[in-house]
């Protein structure tokens, strides 16, 4: 069982992997509304969720990614559909971030990545 102190890390670990993250602590401005939709897919018929709607994209986010460190391995589907709404520099920085804070293991990042 996590202590408080580590449950509140592991919540701030998943904020901080978000490419909202900025977004959320910024004056939320024109030109920062411009700065996050920029970031989402051109492509993807989906990233309308991330456009139009980015606080549920974040809150889908986030359970996704407890969902996955709980054991849950069929919400790497719903991860990777996720990142799929965003630009292709973006799911990379995500991914990296999701690797470098050992958040999900190498092999769910694998699979994410795909």
């Amino acid at each position: 069982m996590e202590s408080n102190s580590g449950s509140k890390d592991f919540a701030k670990t998943i904020e901080e992997t978000s490419p909202l993250f900025n977004y959320w602590k910024s004056g939320q401005s024109n030109q920062d509304e411009e700065d996050r939709l920029s970031m989402s897919s051109k492509d993807f018929p989906a990233a309308g969720l991330f456009k139009k709607e980015p606080y549920k994209w974040e809150m889908l986010f986030q359970s996704i990614v407890r969902e996955i460190k709980s054991g849950d391995e069929d919400s790497i589907k719903g991860l990777r559909l996720l990142i799929q709404m965003l630009n292709e520099k973006e799911q990379g920085k995500v991914i990296t971030k999701l690797s470098e804070t050992s958040l999900l293991s190498q092999s769910i990042i694998e699979k994410v990545s795909k």
